[in-house]
């Protein structure tokens, strides 16, 4: 088995100064990693295919972008990949929001890994408020994150509990673990779980969302898929800057021998992924911003909510791993049911949709509890397997 990877919406590290950026007007808050599953008996089909439709674009020679296939205009060549490629269930995708990602971080930095498996409904909905509504609290993590020390994390305490954005509640979970730093003066506890530092091979980088999102998406692969790494090649798109990281991972793992880089213009595969990585996470991105925006009902937003609901359902939500807020969940999720071929349009209306969220949003959180069996050990455990 071939297993090809590309990715949109990486920014690299997710410093203070990154967060300003990922966060503006044209900031990109979401990553997206695209996986193209293809049993060595059939990878010189695919790539055949793959050429064939590069030729029906015009673009013999050259790569197709996802930003390319993504507009109207190109909306021939859209459903031509949709038909061609998207039925035939060989993808898989991670969708993480940076935000989200910072705020289970922090998270994990003041209560340790063991809180989001003992109480993962508290935890990740307080996480999903963070990612929200926290952006002062993110920002003082990724300051402290970029050099952890000593009086690094007593500051970071003295910031949280502070409290500018009025996210933290006198009760929640992460208050009363930031009490007890202060209570017993041990704000060493904040160095000791090596989320901080990300225990990178380059002491200069900090909270790599690509490669949180690789390791986690390979889990899910194997997993679903039932496969183990003899066999196995991971081909993924060259991040000269990160290559290093990722072979490193691996290789603490004993793995370090299936992964490999490929220039996209080198690999028709991996051009397919970032095909694949683009187009789901430009619209989801549209989709989350038209909602915040409250536009979602607006005529000129109808065909963007239509195709989110139409990559929901041709790849499948089994087939997506949603790394964003429980409420983005639940928003996704809901978008996905009102703007499918068969719902009617006379109920897409706030009414509807705010029933429709609430019911997802339970099930989300429900979800949760599947971190219970999802250690950071039993991930490891997958990823050697």
């Amino acid at each position: 088995m071939k297993i090809y990877f590309d990715e949109s919406g990486n920014t690299g590290c997710l410093t203070r100064e990154g967060h300003e950026t990922y966060c503006g007007k044209d900031g990109q808050s979401l990553y997206a990693l695209g996986a193209v599953l293809s049993p060595e008996s059939e990878d010189g089909a695919l790539a055949a295919s793959y050429e064939a439709f590069k030729e029906r674009c015009g673009a013999a020679g050259r790569e197709v972008k996802g930003s390319d296939l993504l507009t109207r205009k190109c909306n021939d060549q859209l459903s031509d990949f949709f038909e061609t490629f998207l039925v035939c269930g060989r993808f898989k995708l991670c969708l993480y929001s940076k935000d989200f990602y910072l705020a289970t971080a922090l998270m994990q930095t003041i209560l340790g890994p063991d809180a989001k498996v003992t109480f993962p409904q508290a935890y990740y909905s307080e996480a999903s408020n963070l990612a929200l509504f926290g952006s002062e609290s993110l920002k003082a993590y990724a300051e402290f994150s970029a050099m952890p020390d000593a009086s690094g994390a007593r500051l970071l305490t003295e910031r949280l509990l502070v409290n500018s954005d009025g996210v933290i509640t006198e009760g929640s979970f992460l208050h009363a673990g930031l009490r007890r730093i202060v209570e017993t003066g041990r704000y060493d506890m904040l160095l000791g779980t090596g989320i901080a530092s990300g225990d990178y091979e380059k002491s200069s980088y900090q909270n790599l969302v690509n490669l949180t999102a690789f390791g986690e998406l390979l889990a899910m692969i194997k997993e679903d898929e039932r496969i183990t790494n003899a066999g196995l090649e991971l081909v993924h798109d060259r991040i000269p800057e990160f290559e290093g990281e990722y072979c490193s991972a691996l290789e603490a793992l004993g793995v370090g021998d299936i992964l490999r880089f490929e220039e996209s213009v080198d690999c028709l595969c991996v051009q397919l992924a970032d095909n694949v990585a683009s187009v789901v996470g430009s619209t989801a991105k549209k989709v989350t911003a038209a909602c915040k925006a409250n536009t979602q009902w607006d005529p000129e937003s109808e065909w963007i909510m239509s195709l989110w609901s139409k990559l929901l359902d041709v790849i499948g939500l089994d087939n997506f791993k949603l790394v964003v807020s429980l409420q983005d969940q639940a928003m996704l999720l809901s978008v996905g049911r009102m703007f499918c071929a068969d719902f009617p349009i006379e109920y897409r209306n706030n009414s509807v949709f705010n029933e429709l969220f609430h019911s997802n949003l339970s099930w989300v959180l429900s979800e949760t509890d599947w971190v219970r069996s999802h250690d950071d050990a039993k991930m490891d455990e997958l990823l050697r397997m």
